[in-house]
């Protein structure tokens, strides 16, 4: 059996890791910290772009979520300086953030698919 992994879901993969461990051990920002989770991570063909997907705990507000979402583009400096530590990549990537909603979907179509049986 052959797995279908490439070169890019790999670095996908540690990019999240990295990320994940960044938010958590070293940003001490309150607002963030124990409420952000990094769902998912998507990497250009030529690796210099990066799209984090975030999913925050307990906040279904949409103006929370915005405030986080400019909370974590004004870390994204700092994010690149430590992942550049941590990983080796020709070109330091350009990180945008955006707020995952699946999870909130997912859960509005459970409840109408209860309804319905």
């Amino acid at each position: 059996m052959i797995l279908d992994f490439n070169r890019q879901d790999k670095v996908s993969a540690i990019i999240r890791k990295e990320i994940s461990n960044i938010l958590s051990f070293s940003i001490n920002d309150k607002r963030i910290n124990f409420s952000v989770t990094i769902s998912d991570v998507e990497i250009s063909k030529d690796f210099k772009h990066v799209k984090i997907f975030f999913t925050v705990l307990n906040i279904f507000n949409s103006n929370n979520i915005k405030n986080i979402k400019k909370i974590l583009n004004s870390y994204k400096k700092y994010i690149i300086k430590l992942l550049c530590k941590k990983i080796i990549l020709r070109t330091a990537p350009k990180l945008n953030f955006y707020y995952d909603n699946s999870f909130l979907e997912g859960n509005k179509i459970s409840k109408i698919l209860k309804k319905c049986f």
